[in-house]
């Protein structure tokens, strides 16, 4: 799920689906603010989850039913949740080598990954030049 738009409230059919979406699928990914509208589903609910690192404060006294963590992105369950929009990048990755590690598909991931050099980077933001 991506992010809504800014002041968006998902409509009750809408929550419905997120809930049935969930409850059926093997992997529920969000990516950046995709988490709210699952979030308002009632989805996240006992989970660890990533969101924006500037809206933790926040989410941990709004939603404390949520496990909130300072990192590029989570897997808990079947639910992965990125700290921002360019961590889904790193989140999806993650996901990719996490689901089809074991299988045929792993050697075209990974010749995809070295064709764009895309980067490895650190879950807990380590290599972040600057910490908020």
């Amino acid at each position: 799920m991506g992010a809504p738009t800014a002041g968006y409230h998902p409509t009750p059919g809408e929550l419905d689906f997120i809930r049935k979406s969930f409850n059926e699928c093997t992997a529920f990914l969000n990516i950046c603010g995709g988490f709210m509208p699952a979030l308002a589903a009632g989805v996240l609910e006992g989970k660890t989850c990533a969101a924006p690192r500037l809206m933790l404060e926040d989410l941990r006294k709004q939603a404390p039913g949520t496990k909130w963590v300072e990192k590029r992105f989570v897997q808990d369950g079947k639910v992965w949740t990125s700290g921002a929009l360019l961590n889904g990048l790193d989140m999806m990755r993650a996901f990719a080598l996490h689901t089809w590690a074991n299988t045929g598909a792993y050697g075209l991931f990974e010749g995809l990954l070295q064709i764009g050099h895309f980067p490895l980077r650190d879950v807990d933001y380590k290599d972040a030049p600057s910490q908020l």
